[in-house]
């Protein structure tokens, strides 16, 4: 196994998308050793409860609340955790809002899925080293 290992939970009410965010981390298997899916607010807390995360990729549209309440939650209990929100609501507002809030990174479904990736590992080992 690598020398880091970094479990990554994606909270995103749309499955299809969050499965093909997962098969976008398939080359990097070596260090991303865990990937969890979940699809609510409530999901996401629970699963936050019960295994240390070092990256969430969130959503802000989830269907029982939004993925701000989440970040904020996520930022109170979890403040080393990197959150990198990713939605089809990329408006200044909310990237505004977001950022305002601790998310590391704002990227646009529409637009960034594809550097999605870089930007994950990016942020982890410059975090995580």
């Amino acid at each position: 196994m690598h020398q880091n290992s970094y479990r990554i939970l994606i909270v995103d009410n749309a499955k299809a998308i969050a499965r093909r965010v997962e098969l976008l981390f398939a080359e990097h298997r070596e260090t991303i050793t865990t990937i969890t899916l979940a699809d609510s607010y409530a999901q996401a807390v629970q699963l936050l409860q019960h295994q240390a995360y070092q990256l969430v990729l969130l959503d802000i549209h989830l269907k029982d609340k939004s993925g701000m309440n989440l970040l904020q939650h996520i930022k109170l209990h979890y403040p080393e955790t990197i959150v990198i929100m990713f939605t089809n609501n990329a408006t200044p507002e909310y990237r505004n809002a977001c950022l305002q809030l601790g998310a590391n990174a704002f990227l646009d479904k529409t637009t960034d899925f594809e550097i999605l990736p870089k930007v994950v590992m990016q942020s982890l080992l410059e975090v995580y080293g």
